[in-house]
């Protein structure tokens, strides 16, 4: 903040800033306007003498007393005999810091350093930008500085209806503004808009930094990125930002090890004496092997149904060939997609691979779930006395449920075992009358059944598998339950089987009692 300080010695007083901002390389006014007191002797001479800290002379009506690095760039442009002692330093330099004071020496009557009342310049400069999106669209680009007389010019990146503005502050700073209005159109989206002010003996740009690099880099390597400017004087910081604005690196060289696809966007701050400015973003091109490579598909289908199956992964460059292979590597396809035609129980496991120009990624193994109507592989009954035991192995997906038929019974195994595709059934039972036995399994997709005559000892093997009938099970849908839906079907088929019954009736399902 910029105040004012007046001190007094006896009636001696002054009155200047604490400090004042200026622009290296353009000119800069120190107000001051001083008092003294009145005694009312005749005055015959006004001499006004600046001082930088004790002994430097920075300004002298006898030019051979200014030291010589102030020497044609220091004048009184206020009105000593009326108490102005305001002071111009014409163009600024990165030394001038200050402190600075004043004295006066009154011919004929008294002199006096205001060496209380020193003031310092503070190098800088500000840029405000502010940007309205909309049918019309207003810039403005400020600045303050400290010579009227040498007012700053800018110029903008937009084409548009420019005004200038200039305001008086306090503490003998002025404010210059450019309004800059134009219409905007489609080309205008993302494009940068910014503003450069030019100060007399001094140039100050908000855009003049930029970012060397190599953009192209693999994952995992190391970049090595330079932040470079213009500026007078030249920027003596650098800073490196992500783009959330944290902090990452200082200085002009930025190394980033073992970069990655997630290395996010960046820039680069330059700052000198007189401000500071950022980059445009920095975004690598980091290209890595495919990853996330997964494979589409329909996973539940029939047998003898044909299924598209597609691959997918992440990459840069994007993937350039897929290659197909089962389980034991041997290629099956080249191609994204895959279409495979006439699917069995027996269609292995198989994955793909991505491949670019950085190297190669596999899916994880892709095993279809194929469902089929079953079959009876295998059968075998022993009778011993009274005692049938009978073992049908049954093989479907999804798994069948099966029954024995005995005569007029219609049994449930006293063993079940499940292995893959296969299920086992076990039935232990009193044989009766029977002379011979059947195995009914059925799933969704079908049915089947094998019928074999009992012996009263030994051991009878059948291999002959007879297809009674391969139905769905929505022809049972008129029976309330799957359960009453079965027993209907085994004591029709019996009935049909056992006595001759050759009509196409499988008779009704018992109605349900309320």
């Amino acid at each position: 903040m910029i105040f004012f300080v007046q001190t007094e010695a006896s009636t001696w007083t002054a009155t200047v800033p604490s400090s004042v901002k200026g622009i290296n390389g353009s000119c800069v006014v120190i107000p001051c306007s001083y008092n003294y007191p009145e005694s009312g002797k005749q005055i015959t001479g006004y001499t006004g003498i600046w001082y930088k800290e004790i002994e430097d002379v920075i300004y002298h009506k006898d030019k051979n007393q200014i030291k010589q690095e102030y020497k044609g760039r220091t004048e009184l442009v206020g009105d000593i005999t009326q108490k102005n002692c305001s002071l111009k330093i014409d163009p600024l330099r990165q030394s001038d810091r200050g402190p600075f004071y004043f004295r006066i020496e009154l011919g004929d009557y008294d002199q006096h350093s205001y060496r209380n009342n020193a003031v310092s310049i503070t190098p800088t400069v500000s840029v405000k930008e502010e940007v309205v999106e909309g049918q019309n669209v207003s810039a403005s680009c400020s600045v303050s500085h400290s010579c009227p007389s040498s007012p700053p010019e800018f110029t903008w990146t937009h084409s548009g209806k420019k005004r200038f503005q200039s305001q008086q502050l306090t503490n003998g700073q002025w404010k210059a503004t450019s309004v800059l209005t134009f219409k905007a159109t489609k080309a205008d989206h993302n494009k940068p808009l910014s503003c450069t002010v030019r100060y007399k003996g001094g140039l100050m740009r908000e855009q003049a930094s930029s970012v060397d690099y190599k953009s192209h880099v693999k994952e995992g390597e190391t970049v090595q990125l330079k932040c470079s400017s213009e500026a007078n004087p030249p920027a003596n910081s650098y800073l490196w930002k992500n783009k959330a604005g944290a902090r990452l690196h200082q200085g002009q060289s930025y190394k980033l090890i073992n970069v990655s696809r997630h290395t996010g966007v960046l820039y680069c701050t330059a700052n000198n004496t007189v401000g500071e400015s950022k980059s445009s973003p920095v975004q690598l091109n980091v290209s890595y092997a495919p990853v996330n490579v997964k494979v589409d598909y329909k996973s539940h289908v029939k047998e003898g149904e044909t299924v598209q199956l597609k691959c997918s992964s992440e990459a840069n460059p994007p993937a350039n060939s897929y290659l197909w292979k089962n389980k034991a590597g041997a290629r099956l396809h080249q191609g994204q997609s895959y279409k495979l035609i006439n699917v069995s129980r027996h269609t292995g496991a198989l994955y793909c691979t991505a491949n670019n120009t950085v190297g190669e990624s596999k899916s994880s193994p892709v095993q279809l779930n194929v469902s089929f109507a079953p079959e009876i592989k295998k059968i075998s009954c022993s009778s011993e006395e009274d005692v049938v035991k009978c073992v049908c192995i049954v093989e479907s997906s999804p798994p069948s449920m099966v029954h024995f038929v005995l005569s007029d019974r219609v049994l449930s195994s006293n063993k079940t075992e499940t292995h893959g595709f296969n299920t086992t059934e076990t039935l232990h039972t009193k044989s009766g009358s029977s002379e011979f036995v059947q195995c009914l399994a059925f799933n969704t997709l079908g049915k089947v059944s094998l019928t074999f005559p009992l012996a009263v000892k030994g051991l009878i093997h059948l291999s002959y598998i007879k297809i009674v009938c391969i139905i769905t099970m929505t022809s049972l849908g008129f029976c309330s339950n799957r359960k009453d839906a079965e027993s209907l079907y085994f004591h029709s088929y019996w009935s049909r089987h056992r006595f001759g019954d050759t009509s196409n009736s499988i008779g009704s399902c018992p109605k349900m009692v309320s």
